[in-house]
């Protein structure tokens, strides 16, 4: 399953004056899914079906990225702000998604061995830290 349909990256990169190619897509496809799947993988079970909301957002603004700076230097003064903006606002969502102050929503499935759940005593302050689902605490 994809991330995107090659439609969502040719609209996502409307406005910079380059239609990518079907073999670009592809390779821009193939990178932007590689990528996020080796940075969520330690967290979700990838590859994602169904695909996130937010998953595909970052794909694609990954994708953007390598599609542009296939054409334009992050230098260029028309472009480059965006080309960074794309890699920079991905790669500080993948982070968030790392570290959990962001999450995907219902449908995607989390890796509960991988997850350690840290919550505070109701009534001791003690901290518990557990490899298990808490319910009802």
């Amino acid at each position: 399953m994809s991330y995107f349909a090659d439609a969502d990256l040719t609209e996502r990169i409307r406005g910079t004056n380059v239609t990518p190619t079907s073999g670009e897509i592809s390779a821009a496809r193939a990178f932007a899914e590689g990528y996020v799947d080796a940075a969520l993988t330690p967290k979700y079970k990838c590859p994602f079906n169904p695909v996130p909301d937010l998953v595909k957002f970052i794909a694609l603004d990954i994708a953007a990225y390598d599609v542009l700076c296939k054409h334009f230097s992050i230098e260029d003064p028309n472009v480059g702000d965006l080309i960074q903006q794309f890699w920079s606002r991905a790669h500080e969502t993948i982070a968030r998604l790392q570290a959990g102050t962001f999450n995907l929503h219902d449908n995607a499935i989390v890796d509960e061995a991988a997850e350690k759940q840290i919550m505070a005593s109701k009534t001791t302050d003690q901290i518990v830290v557990t490899d298990e689902a808490l319910t009802d605490w």
